[in-house]
């Protein structure tokens, strides 16, 4: 889940959450960004675990709520299919992603705009 928040006149929150499978269980991610208008992307919250659906749903209703999101973007794959179909009404800005390509090329993406100085990551994993 990817979310964008308009809050004070420079910036833009932003959290996410995407899914991965693997063979013997499910990681999660959510992160919250911080979106500047010269575009750099701040981290600022990270949550990584391995848990049941329903305490997914709980966490990414709780992140929505806490970072005050205008937008959430859900990865519309695996466990994030439910979570758009359920959350939909629940959570406002609340929209679909579907991959375009695999995990590895999509980070590389993300790998350039970091080298290029557009993201910064401080937080620690929690």
């Amino acid at each position: 889940m990817h979310v964008l928040r308009a809050t004070a006149s420079h910036k833009l929150n932003t959290s996410g959450i995407s899914t991965v499978q693997s063979v013997c269980e499910t990681d999660l991610v959510c992160t919250t960004w911080i979106l500047t208008r010269d575009r750099s992307w701040y981290l600022a919250d990270l949550w990584r675990n391995s848990v049941d659906y329903p305490t997914l749903k709980s966490r990414v209703m709780e992140l929505s709520a806490r970072w005050k999101a205008h937008r959430v973007l859900v990865e519309d794959a695996s466990s994030g299919t439910s979570l758009v179909q359920e959350l939909r009404y629940n959570v406002a800005g609340l929209i679909a992603v579907k991959p375009d390509r695999d995990k590895v090329s999509r980070m590389d993406v993300v790998s350039a705009k970091l080298e290029a100085g557009q993201g910064h990551c401080h937080v620690k994993p929690v």
